[in-house]
């Protein structure tokens, strides 16, 4: 049985349990439907993180660092090219295709059962004045729910 993950964003320590499978099947398809098939990228690459989060945070600094070290990234000029137009076409969509009223319900469906300090986050509060980390805590949510998914190890396996 996959473990929860504990993640700590910006001395904020945060516990991301398990989704069942009816949520998982839901937001995938959502994911897909308003990002395209491209959103995978955004869970696997480097770029697609930096664009969700809207910066590279020292986490990913210190993997890719540790990453480079222990195995040489070979990167062809069509991968960066192709990966470039998915996080454009990915840009894009947020603007044209996320409604307004629907982004913070999905939000508060992303976010449900996530605890901090071991309670229920309290959606409307919590995060006033921290968008950023509001997002920052999605992303993360959903590498771990689609961890297999997309081919990563999974964080909190047994």
């Amino acid at each position: 049985m996959k473990q929860p993950l504990k993640k700590t964003i910006k001395s904020r320590d945060y516990l991301i349990g398990c989704w069942d499978v009816d949520k998982s099947l839901e937001i995938l398809v959502w994911l897909t439907k308003t990002f395209g098939e491209g959103v995978v990228t955004l869970f696997t690459s480097d770029a697609g993180m930096g664009v969700v989060l809207g910066k590279f945070t020292s986490d990913m600094d210190a993997a890719k660092a540790e990453e480079e070290s222990s195995e040489e990234v070979v990167v062809t000029e069509a991968d960066a090219l192709a990966e470039a137009e998915l996080i454009k076409e990915f840009a894009k969509n947020i603007v044209d295709k996320l409604d307004q009223k629907q982004y913070p319900v999905m939000c508060k469906h992303i976010i449900a059962g996530v605890r901090y300090k071991s309670q229920p986050i309290n959606f409307s509060q919590h995060f006033i004045g921290r968008l950023g980390e509001l997002h920052e805590l999605m992303f993360h949510i959903l590498r771990f729910q689609y961890a297999d998914f997309l081919g990563e190890s999974e964080e909190g396996d047994l």
